[in-house]
């Protein structure tokens, strides 16, 4: 699963390589979600790949104790963090600190791709905890993946990143997206 590499023999150290075919992936609220950590190595920094699909989200939530950094690979988020709203475009890095509730959602008719980095290990524990084992590097399909809800909702109070409400609606994203395409025309 990993190809490890000794860069000097003398020292001891070694290169870690995880690709995306042999990294550990899970299906999860309808996104396709990949550990980049090589299986074996240190859990932190985690780095996370995220795919969702059009109209795709993220409940209103929180890290109690982390900042979420992504830098978006694909596609568009709106993006409501506090009070703040804005549109997250492929190429955007985006941190929303930690203590203060988001949501996202996907706009537009294409995925929406991003690379997570965590400084702690509760997402990852989560997934291992209730996410679906994605039997291929793709979205899931319409009932691939079950997740009981409540069971969710108390492991991300244990885990200190809360659901606090449901995701951002549809009518909300499109408002968001209209108004930062008028923006920065």
């Amino acid at each position: 699963m990993i190809s490890t590499v000794t860069s000097s023999p003398q020292d001891g150290t070694r290169q870690l390589v995880s690709e995306p075919e042999t990294s550990r992936a899970w299906w999860f609220l309808g996104a396709l979600i990949i550990v980049r950590n090589p299986e074996n190595s240190p859990r932190t920094p985690a780095v996370i790949d995220m795919t969702f699909p059009p109209g795709g989200f993220a409940p209103l939530h929180m890290h109690a104790e982390i900042d979420d950094n992504f830098l978006m690979l694909e596609g568009e988020f709106a993006v409501r963090s506090g009070d703040d709203t804005f549109l997250a475009r492929a190429g955007s890095f985006v941190s929303l600190p930690h203590g203060v509730a988001y949501t996202t959602r996907v706009v537009g008719s294409t995925n929406a791709r991003m690379v997570v980095i965590h400084n702690e290990d509760n997402f990852v524990s989560l997934l291992e905890s209730i996410a679906v084992p994605a039997t291929e590097l793709r979205l899931p399909r319409e009932g691939e993946e079950n997740i009981d809800m409540s069971k969710l909702m108390q492991l991300c109070e244990e885990l200190r990143m809360p659901v606090m409400g449901p995701p951002m609606d549809e009518d909300e994203a499109q408002a968001i997206a209209q108004r930062d395409a008028q923006v920065s025309a």
